[in-house]
């Protein structure tokens, strides 16, 4: 419970030209590219983590941060909170559809 999709997020603002997963909406939001190295991230992540996971995990929750700020910040009504303008997708289950034009465009 609780819980904010990112795609949900980026689906209203209408930044999933690069895709759905948090490398696509990065690059889309802020403009970066998020490092999503497969070593890492198909490596064990069911025990202790090397300080390189540590890394790569925090990295994601940052920019995470970063992109619900900057969506708000741009979106949202003057004087609206962050949690008045995105309540109704807090614990949303709907399936976000990856936009046409970025369906070719996610492997770059």
């Amino acid at each position: 419970r609780g819980s904010l999709e990112l795609q949900h997020v980026a689906a209203r603002c209408d930044r999933l030209k690069h895709g759905l997963g948090l490398a696509g909406i990065c690059r889309s939001v802020l403009r970066r590219v998020l490092s999503k190295d497969s070593r890492l991230r198909c490596s064990k992540w069911d025990g202790p983590l090397s300080e390189e996971q540590v890394h790569y995990a925090a990295c994601d929750a940052h920019v995470a941060v970063e992109i619900v700020d900057k969506m708000h910040s741009s979106h949202a009504l003057p004087g609206q909170g962050l949690y008045e303008w995105c309540q109704d997708l807090v614990d949303c289950k709907q399936r976000v559809r990856q936009p046409k034009q970025a369906r070719g465009e996610q492997k770059q």
